[in-house]
């Protein structure tokens, strides 16, 4: 397949290697998701929910993190809340605030993702080896 030897040039910019292997798995993720139980996810809506089960629960702080204008996040979010996988509800410490919640669903989609992500990991530790991708794991969680 010709896709994947565009991924095994060395030769091309490390941002392309990245960038294309980023999307490859989220792509890779979300099909996943889809083939179960949960409604189907945009990579907007899957990235937003990622946020959400990791402790970030208001629409301008996910905003910021991701580099994204708060309408946006507010437009997904909302599209989540129609999925049933999120509900949102006023901050009881800021009235003007709303907090994101994931619903029993969204926790059942994000574990699912959460799954094929570490069965992605262990199928990249087997291929290159443990201390390889703890080098990457560490070079991608560095602040550069």
């Amino acid at each position: 397949f010709p896709y994947t030897t565009l991924f095994r040039s060395s030769k091309a910019p490390l941002s392309e290697l990245i960038f294309k292997k980023y999307h490859w798995m989220t792509g890779h993720i979300i099909s996943q998701v889809q083939e179960s139980q949960i409604p189907d996810l945009t990579t907007s809506q899957a990235i937003i929910l990622a946020a959400i089960s990791q402790g970030e629960h208001r629409p301008s702080a996910i905003a910021k993190q991701l580099g994204t204008s708060r309408q946006a996040v507010y437009k997904t979010m909302k599209e989540l809340q129609l999925k049933e996988l999120v509900i949102q509800r006023q901050d009881d410490t800021h009235q003007k605030a709303v907090i994101a919640e994931l619903t029993e669903k969204g926790a059942a989609a994000d574990k699912l993702a959460d799954d094929i992500s570490k069965e992605m990991e262990k199928k990249m530790t087997e291929e290159f080896g443990k201390d390889s991708v703890k080098l990457l794991r560490k070079m991608l969680a560095a602040a550069w």
